[in-house]
């Protein structure tokens, strides 16, 4: 019974991998952040990566939050992670979201870097994430 529900686990893991879908769900729990969500998609057919996140603070307390969404590749040269662009987006409130597209080239594995920064006027906090790899 529990080697099948492993494999079970095992078959929807790779599935998702290579479908590229994936989307993961902090509970931060800080002074500022509440909930932040994350993740990225790949459609293999178009080379299109989708990277996407979504910031919570809370209603009363959090009154700006910020996203930055860097799009890395893993550069095997250097066994390193390098930014390719970056989109910063601010909102006058206490939740926000981002959604952002970029063509891929084949070859390389790629990932989202996110920071995701709740503030209430000059004080700040700020959670940094990354998003599944996906290799294309």
């Amino acid at each position: 019974m529990k080697t099948k529900i492993i494999k079970t686990i095992l078959s929807t893991l790779l599935i998702t991998s290579i479908i590229g879908m994936f989307t993961v769900t902090a509970s931060a729990r800080m002074t500022y952040i509440a909930i932040c969500n994350y993740g990225a998609t790949f459609e293999p057919q178009t080379g299109i990566i989708t990277i996407d996140a979504d910031i919570y603070g809370y209603e009363h307390l959090t009154n700006y939050c910020t996203i930055q969404i860097n799009l890395q590749y893993y550069n095997t040269a250097t066994s390193r992670w390098v930014t390719l662009d970056t989109v910063y987006e601010g909102f006058d409130n206490w939740y926000g979201g981002s959604e952002e597209e970029w063509y891929i080239t084949p070859g390389y594995s790629y990932r989202g870097n996110i920071y995701l920064t709740g503030y209430y006027y000059s004080l700040s906090e700020t959670i940094i994430v990354n998003t599944n790899t996906i290799t294309y």
